[in-house]
């Protein structure tokens, strides 16, 4: 009979209990949440490409919206496959105006869109490999947990630290790298010692490289935001490798997943009624204007 762990005491228990025998918690919400969550989450490493598919889909939407401009050779091979900013904003950049005039949702958005071709496609290359390293120790839905929440954290801080605007995934790469560095040092023995090694060589890498090149845009105060909130987060996660997923915890990846896309939907549909009030503006002071 297939057990879960009670979502009070967590302790292993019957599917089949309407309540825990150790405890005495209800399990109906357990019950409920997994049977949601379990086709979505029949496939572990499913989740990576959910994550790296989303990226690229809405980098390739990006790149349409002004594909003469994205595709122009004029400001050289590295800004190749480029999206203007009035594209990366209508879609959910933030910092800058977008956070001075309180839209919040885009420190969710932000982690899904990309400034290049090399943007992207480097992103896309560390996300892919550090995925495959959290969702074989910690479980696809705290991958994709992390992703989010680390982003949200990295851009917040770089929103409050000098606001400019900005974009990219690497707030939540280098989050994944404190969550991994936080959960080797808690794990402990010879492949908790490896991993905190090889990770913490990664990110003051990846630091390294930011910083020599604060030229270029890279978003250094992002980088340690989603690296310390990645870190905190896996003090709250557990220490020891297939750990059990609980339903709860399944379905809440799926509801932020949501969150996500209507964050999107919501960005699109505020600038869309923003620009169109500009225009207004701008037909009325044709007319009036003497």
């Amino acid at each position: 009979m297939p057990a879960i762990p009670c979502h009070s005491c967590r302790k292993l228990i019957s599917d089949q209990e309407s309540h825990c025998p150790f405890c005495g918690s209800p399990q109906t919400i357990e019950r409920s949440a997994g049977k949601i969550s379990k086709a979505a989450f029949a496939d572990p490493t499913a989740v990576i490409s959910w994550i790296v598919g989303m990226n690229v889909l809405l980098y390739v939407g990006s790149v349409l919206l002004d594909y003469g401009e994205a595709l122009s050779m004029e400001r050289g091979i590295l800004a190749l496959g480029a999206p203007t900013s009035e594209s990366l904003v209508f879609l959910g950049m933030t910092g800058s105006a977008m956070w001075t005039n309180g839209h919040w949702w885009t420190l969710i958005t932000a982690s899904f869109l990309h400034g290049s071709l090399l943007h992207i496609f480097f992103n896309m290359s560390w996300l892919k490999q550090l995925g495959a390293i959290t969702v074989a120790l910690l479980g696809p839905a705290r991958f994709i947990l992390i992703y989010i929440v680390t982003g949200i954290g990295g851009f917040l801080l770089s929103n409050l630290y000098y606001n400019a605007p900005t974009i990219g995934a690497s707030c939540s790469i280098f989050g994944l790298m404190g969550v991994l560095a936080a959960f080797g040092q808690r794990r402990g023995g010879v492949i908790g010692k490896n991993l905190n090694r090889q990770i913490w060589a990664w990110a003051i890498i990846g630091l390294i490289i930011g910083f020599a090149m604060t030229d270029h845009g890279i978003n250094n105060a992002g980088h340690i935001g989603g690296l310390v909130s990645g870190y905190i987060l896996g003090f709250l996660l557990p220490k020891q490798e297939s750990t059990r997923e609980s339903g709860i915890l399944q379905l809440s990846a799926l509801i932020l997943m949501a969150i996500t896309f209507l964050s999107f939907g919501w960005n699109i549909w505020v600038m869309q009624a923003e620009y169109s009030k500009q225009r207004e503006i701008q037909t009325i002071e044709r007319i009036f204007r003497p």
